[in-house]
């Protein structure tokens, strides 16, 4: 029986916890120029790492959040909205 070679074994893919500007608005389907708006607005934050700049995913998943809006709930059917409206 043969011991395992390390450099032959799998190792599971590291997830990016910071992208570039490049990586992080393609992310979000938009253009460069529009997430520069975004990190220089403070909307969207980042840190520098010497004179690159990063953008957490933790930010990006974020301000996506803030974008959400809640749902708004189904008009009332005509009938409803007319006793609704005498009642009160």
């Amino acid at each position: 029986m043969q011991a395992p070679n390390l450099h032959e074994a799998a190792v599971a893919p590291v997830p990016k916890l910071l992208l570039t500007p490049a990586e992080a608005a393609q992310a979000l389907s938009i253009d460069r120029s529009t997430l520069y708006a975004y990190l220089m607005s403070g909307e969207v934050a980042s840190i520098t790492i010497g004179r690159a700049r990063r953008i957490p995913v933790s930010a990006l998943e974020a301000w996506i959040g803030s974008k959400i809006e809640p749902p708004t709930p189904p008009p009332m059917p005509p009938r409803a909205r007319r006793r609704a409206v005498s009642r009160g």
